[in-house]
Formats: structure tokens, C-alpha cells, sequence
């Protein structure tokens, strides 16, 4: 019965310990900094891990539209759950004044897994404008991911929409150039191809962030605007069930082994016994 209750408690705990696997959970902002008149300004990426994983090995690139950037990419080594981290880049030869689309391609280890994130913001360069053109919805049905468009402008306006995703995510147009009629609204349709998330090793649940940006140029100012949608894809991870089977099977070979080991101790000290008992008959 002790031996039962020792196999049943292992097994437990090898059962808890496969259903409760570390997760990063990432959360990232961006703020500009480019005052009127000046040369140069800043882009602040600032990344936040409320999970219970750490994120190693991360790799940010950065895709700034409206101003070059200082460097290309910049890393960091650890990010501890509840941690965050500021990643700076300068930004220099600003273009027309106004609101542009921005986002950070971060690629970093968890575990086993190589993971790809993109985190979309807008950027002041200069000046803050105001779209009249911006998604009111996003939905998905299968494959095809649909943005619906709205202009409140009173003139026809020649708009730019642009998509973003994980660099290991296909998506059919990346660019579409529409015209939008005053007080008008417009479906854009975008197929995309859910490949598994990671690079190496596999996570369940895995999401990415799929965007679409809204750009025009209007009385010498640039405007944008933001759509998101996190798109959840379920990768075919192992149940923690095998394993916790497989420890009951292991712990349970483990302990008929010392059963028969303890039996066959038994039977030799009762054969010397026996020996010994026979020995002083005679």
C-alpha cells in the first residue's frame, strides 16, 4: 500500500509539472521623440514580459517609416517575467510631416522555440495628424482576413494600406493602393498562410499579431492609421498525458523490481535458515 501511494504521489507530480509549462507573454510601445525644427529625434520600443517565461536571445529590428534609423537591429540578452527593457534608436533625414506607420520585428528564444513577434505603433515626425480614413473592424474567416474601411473625407483620397506579420507568415498583398470616395467605406480582403509560428520546437496556443496601416498624404502632411487583430494558431504539441503515463510505467517497473529484489532476499535468508537448522540436526 506505502509503495502505491509513493507511485500514485510521483506520478502526480510529473503530471503537474508537464501541464504547467513556462509562457512569455510580451507587450510592446513605442514613443517618438522629434521636435519641430530639429534634425534628429528618437524612437523608444519599450518591451514588458507578463508571463511566467523567460525570453532569451532577443533580436529587435526595427521598421521606420518617414526618417532613417541609427542602427538596423539591436539585442538583449534576458527578459525575466514582470521585466521590461527599452530599446532606443535615432532617427534622422525626417520626411513630410506627420503620423507613419511603425513596427518591431523581435525574434528571441523560449525554451526550445525560436519565436517571431511584430509590434505595430505610430510615429510622430514632426507633428501629429489626424486620419480620416480607419478600419472600424477586423474579422477572419479561414484564411482571409478582412479590414473594414471607413473615410470621413470630404475629398477623394488615394490611400495606402499595408499589412504586417511575423516574418513567417504569408500574406497575399502586402500592399494595396485604393481610392476612397468622400463618406465611403471598403472591405479589404487579405489571404494569409498560418505556418507554424516557431522556427525550431513547438508551442500550443501560439498567436501573432496581424496588422493593417492606413497611410495618404494630404496639404503637405502625412497621415495614418491602426488596425490590429491577434490571430491564435493551435501548434501540434504532445498532450502531457504520454508523459505522465510514461512515469507511471517507469515508476511501476521501478518498484515491482525492488519487490522481487526484496523477495528474492527473503528466500535466500530463509534457505540459510533452513541450512543452518538442518546443520545442527545432524
Amino acid at each position: 500500500m506505502r509503495m502505491l501511494l509513493i507511485v500514485l504521489s510521483f506520478a502526480m507530480l510529473l503530471y503537474i509539472g508537464a501541464g504547467h509549462a513556462s509562457t512569455v507573454t510580451l507587450i510592446g510601445s513605442c514613443h517618438t521623440s522629434f521636435n519641430a525644427g530639429a534634425a534628429n529625434g528618437t524612437i523608444r520600443f519599450t518591451l514588458s514580459n507578463f508571463g511566467n517565461g523567460t525570453a532569451t536571445g532577443m533580436v529587435v529590428v526595427p521598421h521606420i517609416a518617414g526618417a532613417s534609423t541609427s542602427n538596423l537591429s539591436e539585442t538583449y540578452g534576458l527578459l525575466a517575467p514582470f521585466a521590461n527593457h527599452t530599446f532606443s534608436f535615432m532617427l534622422y533625414n525626417a520626411s513630410t510631416p506627420g503620423l507613419y506607420p511603425e513596427y518591431f520585428t523581435i525574434e528571441y528564444a523560449q525554451g526550445s522555440a525560436s519565436v517571431f513577434e511584430v509590434f505595430p505603433c505610430l510615429g510622430n515626425i514632426k507633428a501629429n495628424t489626424t486620419s480620416l480614413v480607419s478600419i472600424i473592424g477586423m474579422s477572419r474567416k479561414g484564411s482571409k482576413i478582412t479590414a473594414n474601411i471607413y473615410s470621413l473625407s470630404s475629398k477623394p483620397l488615394n490611400v495606402t494600406l499595408s499589412t504586417v506579420a511575423p516574418p513567417n507568415i504569408r500574406v497575399s498583398s502586402s500592399n494595396i493602393t485604393v481610392l476612397m470616395q468622400p463618406n465611403s467605406e471598403y472591405n479589404a480582403t487579405f489571404n494569409i498562410t498560418s505556418r507554424n509560428i516557431t522556427n525550431s520546437g513547438l508551442l500550443s496556443n501560439a498567436s501573432f499579431t496581424f496588422s493593417v496601416f492606413i497611410s495618404y498624404i494630404w496639404s503637405n502632411l502625412h497621415y495614418s492609421s491602426l488596425g490590429v487583430m491577434s490571430i491564435t494558431q493551435n501548434a501540434p504539441v504532445s498532450h502531457p498525458l504520454p508523459i505522465f503515463l510514461i512515469g507511471v510505467i517507469v515508476i511501476f517497473i521501478a518498484v515491482i523490481a525492488l519487490i522481487v529484489l526484496s523477495l528474492l532476499k527473503g528466500k535466500g535468508r530463509k534457505r540459510d535458515v533452513h541450512e543452518e537448522a538442518a546443520g545442527k540436526d545432524a
